[in-house]
């Protein structure tokens, strides 16, 4: 699950939430010079919360959303020689 829920986070913040039907996982991903907001996510009644992660990120791949660095992440800088 947690390979998952790190491969869902290069796309933005997941979320997992368990519902009375069951575990829900979705994504909001927001284009603030558009104004639009796109949330992707699994059914809702999923009974294992790993397989409503698993639908989700298979969701967002399947949308092109791009992939955005980690928090935190510093890029390398190559060294001229």
């Amino acid at each position: 699950m947690d390979d998952l829920l790190a491969a869902l986070s290069l796309y933005g913040n997941p979320k997992l939430i368990k519902m009375e039907t069951g575990w829900w996982c979705f994504i909001e991903s927001a284009d603030q010079d558009v104004g639009a907001k796109l949330t992707i996510g699994s059914e809702i009644r999923h009974t294992h919360p790993a397989h409503a992660i698993s639908e989700c990120l298979q969701r967002v791949e399947a949308s092109g959303l791009p992939k955005h660095p980690p928090s935190g992440f510093i890029p390398l800088q190559r060294l001229r020689t």
